[in-house]
């Protein structure tokens, strides 16, 4: 575990670009005891902890570089950048910058060469990088292997958001939740993450930009923060891969230059947990589309969670252990644990929609009762 000292070095750092950030000396012992640590990959840890909405930080994940260039693994940063100047794209990325945080747009060499140089203060999380050049040094299948987004309709499809991920130092992102559950990757730099349950924080006080009406900052109080029992925190470094479940919100704060991948995914572990969350309490992306959205969205979901299962029943055990079926049952056994009656109820009854008859739950139960 970090020392105290460490900790409080750390989000003195912190307090600079956040001050609601400023710890007192006596909270240092309940901060210290919130922290999670990055650990060693593990197959076992990942998945269940998909299934139960537990957050996994690896420190030796795979990284998402093609190994066909393996002569540059050794400078990723500089791979990267070269492919952000000969990506070919010609849009112009929005993203706040310099002390005010005024909106620019850039291309994506200026944008590259702004944060290599330093010359602007940049914060992107949202660069889509799927079918563009820069998919020949990242390969989005790394992160993506048990995800069921890419394999579904395109109006549900684009709710993966694979993105680079580029800040510069001090770059802030102010307390919002993602609905799906993500991944991000580091190739070089870090951020400071502090993450809680969503509507816990907001019942103490802690607002969301993405579940209310904000003007200005959101309110945060560190000791509030402390005192919330879903409270944690922790850091992504160079090599770290983070995998968070879509019902924390959480406030990142850049130390050190950062350059990343991010997407969300919806996989076999997580998927009842998270169509379960999204009928209790509707996601964000619902606001931004039509009426009736949902209508089409989660029965396609389902449909193709089936449609896969269905697919993988004769595949090789490699391909089974890629998608974690091993972990079905674990992860029904944790739903049906976790769910109170009335939300499972209302998954259960996706199933009339369009006539289709088949209720996700059972078809899992029944397909999957001879995989160990």
């Amino acid at each position: 575990m970090t020392s105290t000292r460490e900790i409080s070095q750390l989000f003195c750092a912190a307090q600079n670009i956040d001050p609601t950030l400023s710890i007192k000396p006596r909270s240092l012992p309940r901060l210290s005891s919130l922290a999670i640590k990055a650990g060693k990959y593990n197959r076992n840890r990942l998945f269940k902890n998909m299934a139960a909405g537990k957050i996994s930080i690896f420190k030796d994940f795979p990284s998402p570089l093609r190994t066909v260039r393996q002569r540059n693994l050794t400078n990723p940063t500089a791979l990267i950048l070269d492919a952000f100047y000969h990506s070919g794209i010609q849009d112009r990325i929005r993203t706040k910058s310099g002390k005010k945080e005024v909106w620019k747009y850039f291309t994506i060499s200026e944008l590259a060469e702004k944060w290599q140089r330093k010359k602007a203060n940049i914060n992107v999380t949202d660069l889509h990088f799927r079918d563009t050049p820069i998919e020949n040094v990242i390969d989005s299948k790394r992160l993506s292997q048990f995800n069921l987004y890419p394999c579904s309709t395109e109006h549900a499809s684009w709710l993966e958001m694979m993105t680079l991920v580029v800040s510069s130092r001090a770059g802030f992102s102010d307390s919002h939740s993602d609905d799906s559950d993500g991944s991000n990757h580091c190739f070089t730099g870090k951020k400071l993450w502090l993450a809680w349950d969503t509507n816990e924080g907001i019942a103490n006080g802690l607002e969301d930009l993405d579940r209310q009406k904000i003007t200005g900052k959101c309110a945060f109080d560190m000791e509030t923060y402390l005192s919330l029992q879903s409270a944690c925190w922790f850091t992504i470094e160079t090599g770290q891969t983070l995998f968070m479940p879509g019902h924390l919100t959480h406030k990142v704060l850049t130390l050190e230059p950062y350059l990343g991948v991010g997407s969300f995914y919806l996989a076999f572990p997580n998927l009842l947990r998270t169509l379960t969350r999204w009928l209790a309490h509707p996601p964000n992306w619902e606001k931004l589309e039509r009426k009736g959205y949902r209508d089409l969205l989660y029965p396609d979901l389902i449909k193709t969670a089936v449609k896969k299962l269905e697919s993988l029943q004769h595949a090789t055990e490699n391909s089974k252990l890629m998608w974690g079926l091993d972990y079905l049952k674990y992860a029904i056994n944790t739903w049906n644990r976790q769910t109170a009656n009335a939300e499972k109820e209302k998954l259960l009854e996706l199933g009339s929609l369009d006539n289709w008859s088949l209720k996700f739950p059972c078809s899992m139960k029944s397909s999957f009762v001879n995989i160990p």
